[in-house]
């Protein structure tokens, strides 16, 4: 729930546009989810990962990892077909038109149970967590792009991301920068 917080009400318009693009979407949301909860690693206040970071992780994951691709980049489409949107300074624009993307998906025809396995194989052995950034903007997994900031005023050693998930909108913000290191492997 948000309230007086356009970007966030944004931010939920954004994720409910991609709900919208592919079934598969909200199955495999709850699934994650559901795994993360049982292992006790959704908890962004205490370290692990929020609820929102890992929505971006499966959102980029079925952008960029699956092929073909399951749901469409929305933030990367031509200015004449994106909602324009600026909220505090940022472009929030996106393509909010779901008639042009309801059988986007449809020439993958992985299982939601395949699709879940792929998302835990990616995250879990091939993502590069020290060098590689997810980018929801873009729709990407890329290096990273942007450097950690000081720690603070009088320690200007970078911080310590020990994992980069950027948000959509506002340009260079971890939405995971408060993640901890040395979290030990589940099961």
């Amino acid at each position: 729930m948000n309230m007086d917080q356009p970007m966030g009400v944004h931010n939920s318009k954004l994720i409910g546009a991609y709900r919208k693009a592919d079934k598969r979407f909200l199955r495999l949301w709850f699934a994650v989810r559901h795994i993360a909860w049982n292992h006790g690693i959704l908890s962004g206040s205490t370290g692990y990962l929020s609820s929102y970071a890992l929505v971006m992780m499966l959102i980029v994951f079925l952008q960029d990892v699956t092929d073909p691709p399951i749901l469409p980049r929305l933030q990367q489409q031509e200015r004449g077909l994106m909602e324009e949107h600026e909220i505090d300074g940022y472009d929030c624009s996106f393509d909010n038109n779901q008639r042009r993307y309801c059988t986007f998906g449809n020439k993958n025809t992985t299982s939601d149970c395949q699709l879940l396995i792929d998302f835990c194989q990616f995250y879990g052995y091939t993502f590069n967590y020290a060098t590689q950034e997810v980018n929801p903007c873009l729709g990407v997994i890329k290096d990273r792009s942007f450097d950690p900031p000081p720690r603070c005023e009088w320690d200007l050693r970078p911080k310590d991301w020990s994992i980069c998930i950027l948000d959509p909108f506002v340009v260079g913000w971890n939405v995971a920068a408060l993640v901890v290191k040395n979290i030990k492997p589940v099961g």
